[in-house]
């Protein structure tokens, strides 16, 4: 009889307890699991071997933790607002890679995808504390590539982790081909070079999907059409006041500013911050 993925997990992780079943994408899942020697909670990410998709996603997995390696570094600061991974590990037999997991902290809370029902104040708070985790992370030399609802956990006191790190790449990489999400992405995503305004524009994007429930169109830079993409020239994005009033026209012009196809068109993410801190310090005195 075939072990249970459990059980299989279980015989991997000596040092801990597996617990219940997480979560589960679409080549990998997450299990809850305890250290022995102390209690502490964890997660654990595994994916077992199955075809070639399935080493693309190990290759991400591996790539997210030499990210959060160098995020959490002892010499750096580090932030507690970005995630942290404790071990990675991959299963070979024969020399071929069988299997692999990473064990993290685990992001308590839920993802702004499952739960956007904010109100504006708390909207400010969330994504504040989203560009003190990219100033961080752009300051150790990385792009996150892919900030999206999904990957910002806020818990019950609207305090985030920022998680899956798996598309992150090294300041200025250049890519060859299209790598983020549809609805999120910048246009220099479909073949350009990654920049910190990269990130700034995926978090717009981010704030416009939790302001209006709508995503913006994935742009392609130019007149060149591409599959899921609209050329720039095409491109006319509904300020998210439009879509909901109680959005202030001045945030709505913010977040397009960040959606800008142009790079230098964008804000920096410490603008961005201060912005944000401002708008919530005039809603406080009723000046908005």
């Amino acid at each position: 009889m075939a072990k249970s993925e459990k059980l299989q997990l279980q015989e991997l992780l000596k040092d801990y307890w597996v617990g219940e079943k997480l979560g589960a994408g679409a080549r990998s899942v997450v299990y809850d699991i305890k250290r022995k020697r102390d209690g502490y909670v964890f997660a654990v990410k595994y994916v077992k071997v199955r075809g070639p998709e399935d080493l693309r996603v190990i290759g991400h997995m591996e790539n997210e933790f030499r990210v959060l390696q160098a995020v959490h570094n002892p010499k750096t600061q580090a932030s507690e607002l970005v995630i942290r991974a404790e071990e990675f590990k991959k299963i070979k037999r024969l020399l071929k890679v069988k299997a692999a997991y990473m064990v993290m902290e685990r992001a308590e809370g839920r993802s702004l995808f499952e739960h956007r029902d904010y109100d504006l104040d708390a909207v400010m708070t969330i994504f504040r504390q989203a560009c003190h985790a990219l100033e961080h992370l752009h300051s150790v030399g990385y792009v996150h590539a892919d900030l999206k609802p999904q990957n910002v956990v806020v818990d019950d006191i609207l305090m985030i982790k920022m998680v899956d790190f798996g598309f992150a790449a090294p300041m200025g990489h250049k890519l060859s081909a299209f790598r983020g999400t549809f609805g999120y992405g910048a246009p220099e995503q479909a073949g350009g070079r990654l920049s910190a305004k990269t990130d700034v524009f995926n978090l717009g994007a981010a704030i416009y999907w939790v302001l209006t429930g709508e995503n913006i169109p994935s742009i392609m830079p130019g007149e060149h059409q591409q599959q899921g993409f609209v050329p720039d020239a095409q491109i006319n994005i509904a300020p998210p006041s439009r879509i909901n009033p109680d959005v202030p026209g001045e945030l709505s012009e913010m977040v397009l500013r960040c959606c800008s196809v142009k790079e230098h068109d964008r804000p920096s993410v410490r603008e961005l911050k201060q912005y944000l801190h401002g708008l919530q310090l005039r809603m406080d005195y009723g000046a908005v």
